[in-house]
């Protein structure tokens, strides 16, 4: 089937919703022209009749169950109004009527006896929350009647309902109900309160809506209140203050780097990946904006179609309703092969009927570069360890003499003030802005929702910022209450850029004592007192040269259909596409010094790489919800179907003759034609469920999905995912039921298998290459991979099991799970025959076995009508261990140890020289995947001042040997989480997160490059080089002499405990009382004040941002509410 272009697909949703707006017009014309009824019933009991009614009209009927109770009517009437039919109908009953707009009120005729005779009143009132703010929409019903109505935009409410004898209960998602008895009053003014647990009440699945305390697997579920109070600039970095499972990876590289994405797991890591060679960048982990390659991402899920971390990462928070953690295979295995490392569920605000509202959100805030890592020396120090280091030592009076002055002439220019802070030159701070603008109203049958957003990040390091640009547009018909039609589309652009300064490290590097200016204030070519050292200003402010100009943008049109065919049984399906195009840029300037020594030709150069990638989602579910006496059943049947086609294209262009003349079209030669990949792949998947509960006690859950990728070869495309869960509400037992100190108690496990497809497709399917060059008249096809038809998946098996405990009025909750996750059929290169034409095959072997625990502790040890005291602790423990492996895994390792002994491949590249001086990653049995192998240090030798290595056999030498190589600590913690504490007073609330680890170690590598192998003659150092070298015999000092020439290859000695307290976030805030943002003319108004990233303590004392620093920021935001 020709596939339907992006283009036309939004042409059809647009025709569509055209269409559906113009409805209600239609109708309502229609309505006022008197309607033309026809009813004919036999011994049928009134109240059904009234049902009926409503149905074939637009009316809605208000009465007292008691006040028709035992009335049944045989009427016959051929065509009339509402009027005629009325009072055809109750001829003869105690009962007569009134209309109001398209209200029918059911009252007893006055003097006349009725089943419940009662007079009527209106009742008035207003709903607030506790901060004084009115709430629409709350339902407001007469309780045991079918008598309600809602309030305004205002808060507002009027309700004609029975005289005497009733109670009023008001009700609203996220609030805790609220019963009013009347009584003779005629005005009801309500207070309502938030109900903190109301959300954690709903599980959002993607696929499902499930009630928490019927379901048995394994959700956290955040709401957008509490990523605002967290970080309200970064929802990811949130989550790890509500699930302790979840946690970025620490990026000592890249720190707070707006381009750089982040890397997380839950959990822990479930796959090796097939990225195992000796590659440069991988083995710095210097790939900040893709993450395709990872295996042990979890997925984002977004209103039911999954999308990438980027577009996550750039969504305006305060689009977000609420993100849901799916962790065990009960929530995930309905993703089948997608779901193995968990998923991440995100919900979007939906629009809501009334009056037009306008909410606007700015936030502006200032990042302030963290440089206290850094320990390094000031002018006269770094000369004092020039001295000690022998640099101003020579061998004769001549050689003295010279070094001699050189060493004063550098004094002197100390003494003279010369104190150049390097650090401080690619750095500033900045301001940053965030503007949120959400429109939305509408009646109750269609609502619209316009959102508006920008976003300016510009980075701690100067000249890089990521820019976002975001609009959106919701419409929702709904049609009676059978039909839902639901279109939205958003358009978002990013422009980022990386900044010219290049790295930071090489800031670190430079000596205090070097002046980029001369004496006249002019900028210099070569930095002063140094040995023509290149002046990093004088490149930054006379070069054009930019880095990673790119564009992003993204285009997603999601359509929804839902069909209700009773209140139990109804469809939903969704269709989604997506366009996303980016284009990105690296140009050097042809007066940068590194090509000081080519030809004209050569000079400048100008990387472009351009994609283009369409995907797209299909989702049609059946859903079927039936309560039959004690019985609760939830269904869930139906199909789901993804596919994307991408693009690149990279070119290379170089000779530039002048720095503002970068275009192609200026460029002197395209040394390569464009490299262009394509790619495409499939997915499609028949899936479903049943949540199952007897008597709210008995739980259980059962899944289901076939998974079908174009990934694999023609022997294992299709494979089965499955969970099952079983859980039992010990509370709802009678002989706890309603008790006084126990509110919940619920025992849950569930198991189940989940899958992994992070791999290209040329693993499993042979493919070819097009040629750049001619075959005689056509172009060869080259054979890149030789795929293995019968690779099958990787699959993660999870038990699951957790206690839920609530006490004293859920005043403390505990909740505790265990777990046990194994991934088996772990993709693996084989090695084979090179006469095949390649050197390795892929296939499946491997097995990693990860299991832990996980605690969160709730407590509310102070609450009254304006207190609230609230304190919070989660610990998570995870325990990795590789269980098996295929034959690549010691073939691998063996290259590593050759590598570290000079000999293989590599072993003489200039480009891998660095790497011989840290642990690479390594895999064998019985360790983790995230080992760190060293050879085993007894520490230096305080006679000799040399290092003992102890060797695999217990003897102790001298000699580094890469066969002694053992693991000496892993960098996974052995408990990691957060506490904090949450206070609220009337309108004021402050929240804390403070985020820890402890257990894991980590190479120092600060130890390594800045102290015991620390370049003094050309860099600048750490200060523990003057404190903590050897220098003589007897000296106790775990570094060598700062004479020695000795290499230092992996050794425990830079192995150090890795534990870290960080105050992660803060946030204070107040929400204005009603009464003073009425006088304002507004329906809302709050301050708050954030900050991210205060203060952190480490039991290791190493840089940090080595590449791009961190930072803290503090920002304020106002909120209105129109």
């Amino acid at each position: 089937m020709k596939p339907i272009s992006l283009k036309h697909h939004l042409r059809y949703s647009f025709l569509l919703l055209a269409s559906l707006t113009l409805l209600p017009t239609t109708e309502s014309q229609a309505q006022e022209r008197k309607e033309e009824i026809r009813l004919e019933v036999t011994q049928k009991p009134l109240s059904q009749v009234f049902r009926q009614l409503e149905k074939s009209t637009d009316y809605k009927f208000m009465f007292s169950h008691d006040d028709v109770k035992g009335l049944q009517v045989t009427r016959k009437v051929q065509a009339g109004d509402i009027e005629t039919v009325l009072k055809q109908l109750l001829e003869g009953l105690p009962l007569t009527y009134s209309i109001k707009g398209k209200f029918v009120y059911i009252v007893p005729k006055k003097g006349v006896p009725a089943a419940a005779e009662q007079s009527k009143k209106t009742v008035r009132g207003q709903v607030v929350d506790a901060a004084g703010n009115p709430l629409p929409g709350v339902s407001i019903l007469v309780k045991g009647t079918k008598i309600g109505t809602a309030t305004d935009l205002d808060g507002n409410y009027s309700l004609d309902m029975p005289a005497e004898g009733h109670t009023l209960l008001f009700s609203m998602i996220g609030m805790k109900n609220v019963e009013e008895r009347v009584g003779k009053r005629t005005n009801v003014n309500v207070t309502m309160e938030e109900n903190a647990k109301m959300m954690d009440e709903v599980v959002v699945t993607g696929y499902q809506q499930l009630k928490k305390n019927a379901f048995t697997g394994n959700a956290t579920v955040v709401t957008k209140d509490q990523l605002l109070k967290t970080n309200n600039k970064n929802a990811i970095a949130a989550l790890q203050a509500f699930e302790p499972s979840f946690r970025l990876k620490e990026a000592n590289l890249w720190g707070s780097d707006p381009n750089n994405l982040p890397e997380f797991t839950i959990r822990g890591e479930s796959s090796i990946g097939m990225n195992r060679g000796l590659d440069v960048e991988s083995a710095r982990r210097s790939q900040r904006t893709n993450l395709a390659d990872n295996p042990n991402l979890p997925i984002f899920i977004l209103d039911g179609f999954e999308v990438s971390v980027q577009k996550i990462y750039d969504m305006d928070i305060n689009r977000i309703e609420s993100m849901t953690i799916l962790k065990d295979a009960a929530a995930t295995a309905l993703y089948g092969s997608r779901a193995a490392n968990g998923v991440i569920v995100v919900t979007t605000v939906a629009p809501k009927p009334g009056e037009l509202r306008v909410t606007y959100n700015f936030t502006g805030g200032m990042e302030f570069p963290d440089l206290s890592d850094y320990n390094l020396c000031n002018a006269e120090e770094m000369l004092q360890v020039e001295r000690a280091a022998g640099l101003f030592t020579g061998d004769d009076p001549g050689e003295q003499i010279l070094h001699d002055i050189r060493y004063n002439e550098l004094m002197n220019e100390v003494r003279r003030g010369v104190e150049t802070d390097w650090l401080a030159q690619p750095v500033r701070n900045v301001f940053n802005q965030t503007h949120s603008m959400n429109l939305s109203g509408g009646v109750e049958s269609i609502r619209y929702s316009v959102d508006l957003n920008y976003n300016t990040h510009n980075g701690a390091m100067k000249d890089s910022y990521r820019d976002v640009y975001g609009v959106g547009l919701t419409l929702d018909y709904r049609y009676n209450e059978w039909l839902q039609v639901m279109n939205s589309v958003s358009y978002t652009v990013t422009r980022s850029e990386n900044s010219p300064w290049g790295e930071f490290s090489r800031y670190t590097l430079l000596k205090p004592y070097y002046a980029p200016y001369d004496n006249d204030g002019n900028l210099l070519e070569t930095l002063k007192s140094s040995n023509n050292i290149a002046n990093p200003l004088y490149q930054v402010r006379s070069l054009g040269s930019y880095s990673g100009r790119t564009t992003l943008s993204d285009l997603t049109d999601n359509l929804m259909i839902n069909l209700y065919f009773t209140k139990e049984f109804f469809f939903k399906g969704s269709f989604s596409v997506t366009r996303t195009d980016s284009n990105a840029e690296t140009y050097v300037d042809p007066k940068d010094p590194s090509f000081a020594s080519v030809s004209s030709k050569e000079k400048g150069t100008l990387q472009t790489t351009g994609s283009t990638s369409y995907t797209w989602n299909v989702n049609a579910l059946f859903y079927y919800n039936k309560a039959i006496k004690k019985h609760f059943i939830n269904a869930t049947a139906g199909l789901n179907a993804q596919a994307s086609k991408g693009t690149n294209t990279n070119i290379l262009y170089k000779g530039f003759q002048l720095s503002n003349l970068h275009s192609p079209a200026y460029a002197a030669d395209q040394p390569d034609k464009a490299s262009v990949s394509e790619s495409e792949d499939r997915l499609v998947g028949l899936l479903g469920a049943v949540n199952y509960s007897y008597d709210d006690i008995y739980l259980a859950d059962f899944s289901f999905r076939m998974d079908g990728s174009s990934k694999f070869g023609r022997d294992d495309r299709f494979a089965p995912f499955w969970s099952v869960g079983l859980g039992i509400n010990i509370h709802n037992y009678e002989f706890l039921r309603n008790n006084p100190i126990i509110n919940t108690l619920r025992l849950r496990g569930t198991y189940g298998v989940t899958g992994n497809v992070s791999f290209p497709s040329y693993a499993a399917v042979s493919t070819y290459q097009t040629s750049d060059d001619w075959y005689t008249s056509t172009p060869a096809n080259t054979l890149i991979a030789l795929g293995n038809p019968a690779l099958t998946w990787e699959k993660t098996g999870t038990w699951d099991f957790g206690i839920t405990l609530e006490m004293f009025k859920r005043r403390l909750s505990i909740e505790a799970n265990y777990y046990r996750k194994e991934t088996t059929d772990q993709l693996s290169q084989l090695n084979i025959r090179t006469s095949s034409g390649f050197e390795t095959f892929y296939t499946n072997a491997g097995t990693i076995l990860n299991k832990g625990y996980e605690v969160k502790v709730n407590v509310v040890p102070y609450q009254d009508k304006d207190w609230t005291v609230a304190l919070n602790f989660m610990m998570a423990a995870n325990k990795n261990r590789i269980t098996e492996l295929g034959q690549d895994a010691a073939a691998y390792n063996q290259r590593v140890q050759d590598f570290y002994a000079g000999r293989g491949e590599n072993a003489d590249n200039e480009e891998y020289a660095d790497l011989k001086f840290v642990p690479l990653t390594q895999y064998y049995v019985g360790a983790s995947t995230t080992a760190i192998y060293a050879v085993p240090s007894l520490g230096i030798d305080p006679s000799t001042g040399k290092e003992m290595f102890r060797k695999r056999d217990g003897s102790v030498t001298h000699t580094w040997n890469s066969a002694d190589i053992v693991v000496c600590g892993d960098k996974s913690p052995k408990a990691q989480g957060s506490f904090g504490i949450n206070i609220g007073w009337k309108g004021f609330y402050l929240n804390t997160t403070f985020l820890y680890q402890w257990g894991g170690q980590d190479y120092n590598e600060t130890l390594l490059s800045k102290v015991e192998e620390a370049d003094i003659e050309n860099s600048n150092v750490d200060r523990r080089v003057l404190t903590q070298r050897w220098q003589r015999p007897g000296d106790l000092a775990p570094y060598y002499d700062m004479k020695s020439d000795v290499e230092t290859q992996p050794t425990s000695r830079f192995v150090q405990d890795n534990d870290y307290l960080s105050f992660s976030s803060l946030s204070i805030g107040y929400d204005f009382d009603q009464k003073l943002v009425s006088r304002l003319h507004l329906s809302s108004l709050g301050l708050r004040i954030n900050a991210n990233d205060l203060a952190r303590w480490s039991t290791i004392r190493e840089e940090r941002g080595t590449s791009y620093p961190y930072a803290k920021n503090y920002s304020f935001t106002l909120s209105l509410g129109f």
